[in-house]
């Protein structure tokens, strides 16, 4: 999971990212850039490996915690819903703002679309011929 979730930040900046496999959050997840924490969940009757995306902590910088952007990410959908985070803050957040900062201004839109992207299904189209 950290090799794929790391090829999904690829060249977003320098961001944390911290992955806790326990709902304890051993690895302090909250207050990093992206933090990701484990746990399982039912989804339509069947269990699976989730984990809470948070987003924009301080960092030690500063006393922030991240903000919450999904409770119960399937762990396949995990590392489009980074990608598509990363890719948020390098098209929309300015020039000097921090990671942290655009989470903060924008987290209600985030939160939305972040389900949405979550929701979606990845389609390959079939080579013609």
């Amino acid at each position: 999971m950290a090799r794929q979730v790391g090829g999904a930040v690829g060249n977003g900046g320098k961001l944390n990212v911290c992955i806790s496999g326990c709902p304890n959050n051993c690895v302090e997840s909250a207050v990093a850039d992206i933090g990701l924490v484990g746990l399982r969940k039912s989804i339509n009757g069947v269990r699976q490996e989730c984990f809470r995306l948070l987003a924009g902590g301080g960092n030690g910088r500063s006393s922030g915690l991240g903000e919450e952007l999904h409770a119960a990410l399937p762990a396949e959908q995990v590392c489009r819903a980074v990608a598509w985070l990363v890719d948020e803050y390098k098209q929309q957040g300015g020039a000097d703002e921090s990671f942290g900062g655009f989470i903060s201004a924008k987290k209600v839109r985030l939160k939305r679309a972040i389900r949405t992207v979550a929701a979606s299904k990845v389609v390959q189209e079939k080579p013609s011929g």
